[in-house]
């Protein structure tokens, strides 16, 4: 089976719930589940990489033209979005009007309404907030594309990357078993943040599927002022000149390799280039200390300021999928491991070579875990 249609439709009605208290339904009904997912599946996943988006990110005045066929998709799942966004908005506004009304004045915290939205709106209409550090109601409508888009995708992609991973590492599957079945042996026990986070090895397999197969393999940022870049090895420029530093203009475009980054032999070690989640308990080398990310030493989720917002999110969805997975599971890569391809459309989908025209695909056996 594909199993990353199935991760796929999992990851959109996780962040549908936790996001929005949004079911999408894609699980029981397909990735046409219902019109939003409809349209999100459309816009999210291209068999080719659309031509005239990557254009418009280096040439603005492109931005204007919204007559080829992904810019007609976009923005049809704008409208959509708006359209559910504000029914959303307004009823979660309702809700903390009425509960305040029923509850003398306070708003309670209940565990059902702890996703983003409704935790945005609770602090938005809270009387100790103050006014200027509120969000307007177009303000928290356009954190939902946000979340939405990103939320779901990378994390799908990085899992099903991860599967790819133990399906040719039967012991290291095994050995991950273990330790899940150990910890959890049946659904009696209640997982939580806690108890994910307390499996040593779990994280360490976790940590390295995101350095060895990071959803997304290159990412770019925009210089926003004149400044230089420091090398920690200089270099000879064409005109004979040695250079410790890149010098940048405010609006120059730099292109930051993730993946090679993450697989550098001379932050690594000799294994970078090696899948190997045992590297992650004992002491990295020294030079991985010198990598600016906000985690785990790698540049998956970037780093500073614009780091990805959600990484907590990401780690904590995957380890509770591969948990579930793992736990039931035995996975054998159903192809040989040369078939699959990696395609850079923003996020780095999986393909079998020779298939492009079914698009992104990881498919593998899947066999019950014997009692």
């Amino acid at each position: 089976m594909d199993i990353l249609y199935f991760i796929y439709l999992t990851t959109m009605d996780i962040i549908g719930l936790a996001g929005f208290n949004y079911d999408f339904n894609t699980l029981r009904s397909g990735q046409e589940g219902n019109e939003l997912a409809a349209a999100l599946h459309q816009v999210n996943s291209p068999k080719k990489f659309p031509l005239m988006m990557f254009l418009k990110g280096f040439v603005p005045f492109l931005r204007w033209y919204e007559f080829d066929q992904h810019a007609r998709k976009v923005e049809e799942l704008r409208r959509i979005i708006r359209r559910i966004g504000m029914a959303l908005i307004d009823e979660g506004q309702r809700a903390v009007v009425t509960e305040r009304a029923s509850a003398g004045g306070t708003v309670l915290e209940k565990g059902h309404d702890k996703d983003l939205l409704s935790l945005m709106i609770k602090s938005n209409m809270s009387t100790t907030v103050p006014v200027e550090q509120r969000l307007s109601v177009e303000q928290m409508l356009q954190q939902i594309p946000t979340f939405l888009i990103a939320g779901h995708e990378t994390t799908a992609s990085g899992t099903a990357w991860g599967l790819f991973a133990l399906s040719q590492r039967p012991l290291i599957q095994s050995r991950l078993r273990s330790e899940l079945l150990e910890a959890f042996p049946d659904d009696s026990i209640p997982v939580t943040l806690e108890s994910l986070n307390g499996l040593t090895y779990l994280d360490a397999v976790v940590r390295e599927i995101l350095r060895y197969h990071p959803p997304v393999e290159i990412s770019a940022r925009e210089a926003q002022v004149d400044d230089i870049i420091p090398l920690d090895k200089g270099f000879v420029g064409r005109d004979g000149k040695f250079r410790d530093h890149i010098q940048v203009k405010k609006g120059d475009h730099l292109m930051i390799p993730v993946m090679v980054i993450n697989r550098m032999k001379e932050i690594w070690g000799e294994d970078a280039d090696e899948f190997n989640p045992d590297r992650w308990l004992q002491d990295l080398p020294p030079t991985t200390s010198a990598i600016p990310s906000v985690w785990a030493n790698q540049m998956t989720f970037l780093g500073g300021p614009r780091s990805c917002i959600g990484f907590k999110f990401a780690i904590l969805e995957m380890k509770a999928m591969l948990l579930y997975l793992i736990r039931a599971f035995e996975f054998e890569l159903a192809v040989n491991p040369e078939d699959i391809i990696r395609k850079e459309m923003i996020v780095s989908r999986p393909l079998v070579k020779g298939e492009d025209e079914k698009g992104a695909q990881m498919p593998v056996f899947i066999r019950p875990v014997k009692a």
